[in-house]
């Protein structure tokens, strides 16, 4: 791969920038469509039959077995020939979403090599760059933004490709991270800390929006309570502590034993109307 240069930083940047955007409609995709297949088909059998015949049709329609299983050829064709076709990223992100969300046992990571190696392979024959380090940035930025693990696919490119070109793949996983939201593939993954700034968001990844307010987590301004997702405004489940031990009655998540939270959820019930400036001892701490 090519030492690091001004005239392919830019193009990298662009390929890592789009590849964010890609990461998160596969996510999306995945997840949506798991949930109509349940919606829709409720005996597990009658989904993973319904899946696997539409799949064959697929295959049968595009007339070549490239996006059933891994793919692995195909990332190997971009890197020894620069061959790549520019759909190919879109139908694995489809046959890939069918299969899973049908209920077919498999994994997400060699597909999501497959689709920012093809992504990025047929991005970097747009722009004027070299197929196979289109192909190696869009692995690293893809699988960056799908896993949200910046520093584990640092290490992952710097082993995939010898060491090659790893300024390139390290400024891709960061740019797609940063950019891919908090999408993510697997729904149990928690977000603790904004990746913009330092504040604790403390979301399941999946979760892009706030489920009360309906606004991206990081345009609500802190109006929803983490604990029982309610408006501040009607929430008296939390409050804060100042500097020498009295509670504020201005909402804040704070952890009470179940007898002190109560006598404070009474307190300030009976305050709500005072302004906020008011503060008594805590009860039963």
């Amino acid at each position: 791969m090519p030492e690091l240069e001004l005239d392919i930083v830019w193009k990298v940047v662009i390929i890592a920038m789009l590849s964010a955007i890609v990461s998160i409609i596969f996510c999306r995709a995945m997840h949506i469509t798991h949930s109509v297949f349940e919606k829709l088909i409720k005996n597990g059998y009658l989904r993973a039959i319904t899946g696997g015949v539409i799949i064959v049709l697929l295959t049968l329609c595009f007339g070549t077995t490239d996006y059933n299983g891994g793919g692995i050829d195909v990332i190997n064709r971009i890197f020894e020939t620069g061959e790549v076709r520019y759909e190919a990223f879109l139908l694995k992100i489809i046959f890939t979403a069918i299969t899973i969300g049908a209920g077919f046992k498999g994994g997400e990571i060699v597909p999501t090599f497959f689709i920012g190696a093809t992504f990025g392979g047929a991005m970097a024959t747009l722009i004027g760059l070299d197929p196979a380090l289109g192909a190696a940035v869009g692995m690293a930025a893809l699988f960056c933004g799908v896993t949200n693990c910046p520093i584990s696919t640092i290490i992952l490119a710097a082993e995939l490709f010898s060491g090659n070109g790893i300024l390139y793949t390290s400024l891709a996983a960061i740019i797609s991270f940063v950019l891919s939201g908090y999408c993510s593939l697997y729904s149990g993954q928690k977000m603790v800390f904004s990746k913009t700034n330092e504040d604790v968001i403390n979301i399941n990844a999946t979760d892009a929006f706030c489920p009360v307010c309906r606004q991206k987590w990081e345009k609500h301004k802190r109006e929803i309570c983490y604990r029982c997702g309610q408006p501040m405004d009607n929430c008296w489940c939390g409050v804060r502590l100042d500097k020498d031990g009295y509670v504020n009655s201005e909402h804040h998540l704070v952890q009470y034993d179940k007898k002190a939270n109560t006598v404070i959820k009474r307190l300030l019930y009976k305050m709500k109307n005072y302004n906020n400036g008011i503060v008594f001892k805590t009860i039963g701490r």
